[in-house]
């Protein structure tokens, strides 16, 4: 299950195309309207936070591109340091600005999610992330701990997965995940994720993902699927059109 699209890594002078790409593309999916109720907000807050995505992920994970700026993934190894995790915690809920404590519940949520995936001692970031908002909320700024070398790395979380809104179903999404996954198979690494599309979840599935049911992130709100590949899982056949 290939695709002859283009993949290549990142670079700084990406980032700006990049956000903007990644904002267009989650701006109208179901945990989007959860974070950010208020639309006039919703799209300028989502370029503050990918900007810091991407920035991190260049700097201590993987960030590929498919074709020209047409689509974007981005990977972090795991478990990472805890100092390197509190620092990008505490960017990430800066740009989230009065929306800090729902990208904190949600990435908390992530978190735990991942740690069970990974069978992390209880995830690098368990609760650091809820921790952090509310210190950001009442002025205070802790010292982040000095984090001890960290483990060797157990697996890869695909944090973003996206194509451009007016090329999807183009098998750009499947490239992406196909370049990587060679990648993790070579290395013997799982793959984790959390995602909000059945669309995505119907990918992933194709290729050896497996998830074990939604999760509400809140009662009442979208559910969340987290989905796990085993190093050399081989791939489903696709049907109805899934996997394209």
């Amino acid at each position: 299950m290939e695709s002859e699209m283009t993949v290549r890594a990142a670079d700084v002078t990406d980032i700006a195309e990049l956000s903007a790409l990644l904002a267009e593309a989650f701006v109208t999916n179901p945990v989007a309207g959860w974070l950010i109720a208020d639309v006039s907000n919703r799209y300028t807050t989502f370029l503050r936070l990918f900007d810091v995505e991407l920035t991190h992920g260049l700097a201590h994970g993987v960030v590929h591109v498919a074709g020209n700026r047409e689509g974007v993934a981005l990977w972090q190894p795991y478990p990472m340091r805890l100092t390197t995790v509190t620092d990008h915690e505490r960017e990430v809920l800066g740009a989230a600005g009065i929306y800090r404590r729902r990208v904190a519940h949600l990435r908390a949520v992530r978190d735990e999610h991942r740690a069970a995936a990974l069978r992390l001692p209880g995830g690098p970031s368990a609760g650091l992330a809820a921790g952090l908002a509310a210190g950001l909320a009442a002025g205070l700024a802790a010292e982040p701990a000095d984090g001890s070398a960290p483990e060797p790395v157990v697996g890869h979380e695909l944090v973003y997965l996206a194509a451009a809104p007016w090329l999807r179903r183009r098998r750009i999404g499947a490239a992406l995940l196909d370049h990587h996954q060679r990648t993790l198979d070579a290395a013997g690494l799982v793959g984790h994720t959390v995602t909000d599309q059945e669309y995505a979840r119907d990918l992933l599935a194709v290729r050896g993902w497996r998830t074990p049911g939604p999760r509400h992130l809140s009662p009442g709100g979208p559910p969340l699927w987290s989905m796990r590949r085993e190093p050399g899982t081989r791939p489903i056949p696709p049907t109805a059109g899934y996997g394209r």
